[in-house]
């Protein structure tokens, strides 16, 4: 393995937590820094990160009841969005199809909802990262949430099963069986195990191994047997203690993924457009329409500006990042800031930063390898920056202060009836507290934590 990949991920990392980033996004950046300098992923690069992406899992598996799948806010509520976002997405895709937008005009109804469908789901290794750095997977929201992403992993389990040429081996249905019949015989070896090297590699070759290769041998996917082999040794009593001795290998392996990713080579524009809309799948529907409105806007600006300066209309083959040129500002920049800023008001602070950081990085990396150039770059900044401005001019922010008849109306749905309400004369540094008095004259103190509580 090159030791640039290793040097350039840990000063990248570094300096990513050294601003308060998750060092993630530092070894996503090194991913595309390296890319951009000639560098390209290895098999060694890729095994490492499956063997990440596999404890992973195996460690969400250990960790995670399964009573948490049978909570109806996980399953109906992943079940909700996936059917929603399926829905409202394709729809958007249809319609963009049916103004004869490049891409989208080629898409059957059929291809718009897969593409719909692709929306909904979230990235589970990313997700769980971000709440194990802030010490949340153990929560009850944390718990949730892992619960939620692993009911997408089994829609996309199925949907693959269906959709795929070549179904799962008849073997299936008996191999999962076997797998989970296979318990005691895990527990049998946890408890031998010991506290030292060899509970590691029990860990990894049941996660690899009784799992994943298992799994593959009949068609199935691999990591979805690392977490159903986590998820039988759940109630174990040294459940905990193998997710944590394998914490820090899992933590190890998982840069190599981060860094795949990067190594892979620069978002184009379509990629950059996508990827804050998928985030804002999980928000609300407003969030989705003022990004889809700053980015049209966007488009909008960047089509006058070349017409103004270059006096003819640009082929709309820019969403290849290779056609950027073609456009004054950079068309992958302007939507991409567009989008990022007019989210932001609904983005936790981290989460605004690792936004920026990602398309500051992509649009260094487009630069360095002559993609766009810097003139270009930095029009697309402003210009982006100015639509997603007038979009949220027009629309109203949710930046500032929560009014009281919101929070009013939010106790409500926690079953509290507030008869006065009003904001303290001092408020804290972070949060807002307000005090007041039920219907029945209770009084009580409320704390309303907004979305840079955790910063």
């Amino acid at each position: 393995m090159e030791i640039a990949f290793i040097v350039v991920a840990f000063l990248l990392g570094f300096g990513a937590a050294t601003v308060r980033l998750p060092p993630l996004v530092g070894y996503l950046i090194a991913g595309f820094v390296l890319h951009a300098f000639g560098f390209e992923s290895t098999e060694a690069i890729d095994v490492i990160a499956e063997l990440g992406v596999l404890l992973l899992l195996f460690g969400i598996g250990l960790k995670l009841k399964l009573k948490t799948l049978a909570r109806p806010v996980v399953w109906a509520g992943a079940s909700l969005h996936m059917v929603g976002t399926t829905a409202a997405i394709g729809t958007i895709f249809i319609v963009l199809g049916a103004l004869g937008m490049p891409l989208a005009s080629d898409l059957s109804a059929a291809q718009a909802l897969l593409v719909g469908f692709a929306f909904s789901f979230s990235s589970t290794v990313f997700a769980v990262k971000a709440l194990e750095e802030r010490n949340e997977a153990a929560s009850l929201a944390g718990r949730i949430a892992i619960g939620t992403l692993i009911v997408q992993d089994i829609f996309a389990v199925v949907f693959l099963t269906v959709a795929v040429d070549t179904p799962p081996s008849i073997w299936a249905i008996p191999m999962v069986a076997l797998v989970i019949a296979a318990r005691p015989l895990y527990a049998w070896l946890l408890d031998r195990a010991g506290h030292g090297e060899l509970l590691i590699l029990l860990g990894l070759c049941l996660a690899v191994g009784a799992g994943a290769e298992t799994f593959e041998l009949v068609g199935l996917k691999a990591d979805l047997g690392a977490l159903i082999v986590g998820l039988s040794l759940a109630n174990h009593r040294r459940a905990a203690e193998l997710a944590e001795r394998l914490l820090g290998f899992k933590d190890i392996l998982l840069i190599g993924f981060f860094l795949s990713i990067g190594l892979d080579g620069a978002p184009g524009g379509a990629e950059l457009l996508v990827a804050p809309i998928d985030d804002a799948g999980q928000l609300e529907l407003e969030t989705l329409i003022d990004m889809l409105a700053a980015a049209a806007l966007a488009v909008v600006s960047v089509l006058a500006l070349t017409w103004l300066i270059d006096e003819r209309w640009p082929e709309l083959a820019f969403f290849d990042l290779d056609q950027t040129r073609e456009t004054f500002p950079a068309f992958f920049v302007t939507t991409a800031a567009a989008i990022q800023a007019a989210g932001s008001p609904w983005l936790s602070a981290p989460m605004r930063k690792i936004g920026w950081t990602l398309i500051l990085a992509a649009v260094g990396a487009s630069v360095v390898g002559g993609v766009t150039t810097v003139s270009d770059a930095l029009g697309g900044l402003i210009v982006g920056l100015t639509a997603a401005a007038i979009v949220r001019y027009a629309f109203g922010t949710s930046a500032g202060l929560p009014s009281t008849g919101r929070i009013r109306s939010d106790l409500a749905q926690l079953g509290v009836s507030a008869d006065t309400l009003g904001y303290l004369d001092d408020q804290p540094k972070v949060g807002v507290v307000l005090t007041g008095a039920s219907t029945d004259g209770t009084g009580y103190f409320v704390t309303v934590l907004g979305r840079d509580s955790w910063s």
